[in-house]
């Protein structure tokens, strides 16, 4: 009796694994495969900041220059001595929010493919978990010895069958 205790037990768990699995798959399931799409990388308010801190930082430093630019031609009393420095200060602030621009979205990209192989690993582990524990208790279940009283009446059922058959 003991034996089919043990097969009730390892059959009842393996109901609650799989259960278990089937609950936190139904909570996770959805993020895991929102995230294994690879779509998911920063969000359009988080990019539109950036650029926008980006594009903060480089006027101020445009605005520097232009500052100094008027300086220089105050102390020189030529008011065209900047212009070249300056239009090249604007030039290369533009550059730059370009390659900020660019440097942005393949961030953004390098976050979703991340996010994309997280997802797809946490749905395998889902997956191999529960599985795994739902198997191990199946295992269980077949691999428990039958109470003693069937082993005997299999005994005797195939000895009585020898007997008939001889």
């Amino acid at each position: 009796m003991g034996s089919n205790n043990v097969k009730d037990k390892a059959l009842k768990n393996s109901d609650v694994n799989a259960a278990n699995a089937a609950n936190a798959l139904s909570t996770i399931n959805p993020i895991y495969s929102e995230m294994a799409q690879g779509d998911m990388g920063l969000t359009d308010q988080q990019k539109a900041n950036a650029l926008t801190a980006s594009g903060q930082s480089l006027g101020g430093g445009v605005a520097s220059a232009v500052g100094q630019g008027g300086l220089y031609a105050a102390r020189t009393g030529n008011a065209g001595a900047a212009t070249a420095a300056l239009d090249d200060a604007a030039r290369n602030a533009s550059v730059q929010q370009s390659k900020n621009a660019l440097d942005i979205q393949n961030q953004s990209d390098a976050i979703a493919r991340a996010n994309q192989a997280q997802g797809l690993e946490g749905l395998n582990s889902i997956y191999a978990e529960s599985n795994g524990q739902s198997n191990a208790n199946l295992n269980t279940a077949n691999n428990a010895q039958k109470p003693w009283w069937q082993t005997a009446l299999a005994g005797a059922a195939g000895g009585a069958g020898k007997a008939l058959g001889a």
